[in-house]
């Protein structure tokens, strides 16, 4: 059964959805949820500038890879960054609380500032940005891309996502309309989406739904932001993997900028620079992650 549609949901039903949200976020994933919904944004407004620190950021990732495909290797290459504290504070001031809802323009501003930042792409961006202006900047994920862009026909949560910067610039359009429909803000929408995203998949919540396994990496597209993964019949090995995710990262960034088909010759050179010290290839696949 299909979930209703953004644009006919009554605010009763919303606001139901909206409630099993707790529920559904496993207890292990409090502390990292809490934080990144109220704790950060909380010590954010009490900065002059505005700016997040390294271990910010990496709490940050650290809910996002929980809330979609793990992947450790990107956690230690945004960790790799010196200057997290001046990239925020510059990307934060393009969309200053002066105003009380930043234009698009503005915010594709930010979110090109900080990826600039290494194994930051533009889902990961919109989560730092989210962060400061959580009622009017949304988070690129999956189940808020894939709902509030549904047409009502076909496939909702299937359906495959480029996660350029061109798309994020839709979503927030498309976020925002809901959210003033409704009369929220964009983080309600996103997370009634979650809920809706998880219960499709048979989620009902800790107590009596299954539970994703911390550290499992699925390929079902949820993936990361920034990432580009090449899979093989082989088993990965740990030698030359962070040189693999960096040359990746940069191939998603130049495609997010230009909005162009993501171009995979780069990521497939590296594999096969992997491969040669390997042995045959038995098998190589190429998917687009964000």
């Amino acid at each position: 059964m299909p979930p209703p549609h953004p644009d006919t949901i009554s605010k009763s039903d919303f606001a139901s959805i909206q409630s099993r949200y707790p529920s559904l976020v496993p207890s292990k994933l409090r502390i990292l949820d809490n934080r990144r919904l109220h704790g950060i944004p909380s010590a954010l407004a009490t900065r002059s500038p505005p700016s997040l620190t390294k271990a910010e950021v990496s709490e940050l990732v650290d809910w996002k890879l929980s809330h979609g495909t793990f992947r450790p290797r990107l956690k230690a290459l945004v960790e790799s960054n010196s200057d997290i504290p001046l990239a925020t504070e510059e990307a934060f001031a393009l969309i200053s609380a002066a105003a009380e809802t930043p234009q698009t323009q503005s915010v594709l501003a930010a979110l090109h500032r900080l990826t600039k930042l290494s194994g930051v792409g533009p889902a990961t961006a919109s989560l730092l940005l989210s962060t400061y202006r959580p009622a009017s900047v949304p988070f690129f994920g999956d189940e808020v891309f894939r709902w509030t862009m549904w047409d009502g026909k076909g496939e909702v949560w299937g359906r495959g996502i480029k996660y350029s910067v061109k798309e994020y610039g839709e979503l927030l359009g498309r976020v925002r309309e809901v959210a003033d429909q409704l009369g929220v803000g964009v983080r309600e929408v996103e997370c009634v989406a979650w809920v809706l995203g998880r219960e499709a998949k048979g989620f009902k919540g800790e107590e009596g739904g299954k539970v994703e396994a911390e550290g499992a990496e699925k390929v079902d597209g949820d993936a990361e932001g920034g990432e580009t993964e090449v899979k093989t019949g082989e088993k990965k090995r740990n030698g030359g993997a962070d040189a693999k995710v960096k040359a990746e990262v940069e191939v998603e960034k130049t495609n997010s900028a230009t909005g162009e088909k993501r171009r995979g010759k780069d990521t497939a050179a590296v594999t096969d620079r992997k491969h040669t010290s390997e042995g045959p290839r038995r098998s190589k696949r190429i998917k687009t992650s964000k």
